[in-house]
C-alpha cells in the first residue's frame, strides 16, 4: 500500500539556514521530501543562511524574527498555538528544549520531533568552558513529551540515554549523503 503524502506538511525548526551541518543536512531533505510530494516549511529563528538559496521555491518559511534564544518564548508560542503541520521536527538544544516545552503548555497539540545533532554533555561541558547544569534536568523533564527522538549516531543516542532520555524513543538516523555522479546528477541518500 503506497502512502499518501499529498497535503502532508513539515516543518522543521532550526535557528537559521547558516553554514553548519544540520542546517546543510535539512536543507538536502527538504528538498528530497517536496519532490515526493510533502509541503515543506522552515521554521527560523531568523531567515538568514547560505542554505536558503540552495532549498526549492516551493518551500515557506515562517520567520519568528529574534536574534537569542531568551526572546524566543512567545514568538514561539504563538506559532505553536496557530500551527497545522502534520509533523515538526526541531533541531539543536535548547531549542528542542523550549519547542518541548512550549507544546507541553499547549496540551502537546504538536507532533514534535526532536533532533540531537552531538553529543551534549560534551559540549556543553566544563571543558569547554560552556557548562549548563540545567541540560540533564531540561532533557529528562522536556523529551518524554516529543513523538520520538533522532540520534545522528550511536554516542549521541548513548549521550543522550546518560541524560535521562529512555532509550525505547530515541532511534539512530545517520545524515543523510549526498552523491555526485559523472553526469553531475544529485542523488540524495537517507
Amino acid at each position: 500500500m503506497k502512502h499518501n503524502v499529498k497535503n502532508k506538511k513539515i516543518s522543521i525548526l532550526l535557528p537559521n539556514l547558516g553554514g553548519g551541518g544540520a542546517e546543510k543536512n535539512y536543507s538536502m531533505l527538504a528538498n528530497f521530501w517536496v519532490k515526493k510530494g510533502y509541503k515543506i516549511e522552515f521554521v527560523l529563528l531568523k531567515k538568514e543562511g547560505i542554505f536558503i538559496k540552495t532549498l526549492d521555491k516551493s518551500i515557506s518559511f515562517y520567520n519568528l524574527n529574534v536574534s537569542k534564544y531568551r526572546y524566543v518564548f512567545f514568538p514561539l508560542l504563538k506559532y505553536l498555538f496557530f500551527n497545522k503541520s502534520d509533523l515538526i521536527i526541531v533541531n539543536l538544544w535548547p531549542l528542542t528544549f523550549l519547542t518541548l516545552l512550549i507544546n507541553f503548555f499547549l496540551l502537546n497539540k504538536n507532533k514534535i520531533i526532536a533532533h540531537d545533532h552531538q553529543i551534549l554533555s560534551k559540549s556543553y561541558s566544563k571543558e569547554f568552558n560552556n557548562y549548563r547544569s540545567y541540560l540533564s534536568i531540561s532533557i529528562k523533564l522536556t523529551y518524554k513529551f516529543s513523538k520520538g527522538i533522532i540520534a545522528v549516531s550511536n554516542s549521541v543516542k548513548n549521550d543522550l540515554i546518560k541524560l535521562g532520555v529512555k532509550k525505547n524513543i530515541i532511534k539512530v538516523i545517520n545524515n543523510p549523503i549526498e552523491i555526485k555522479t559523472k553526469k553531475n546528477i544529485t542523488i540524495n541518500q537517507s
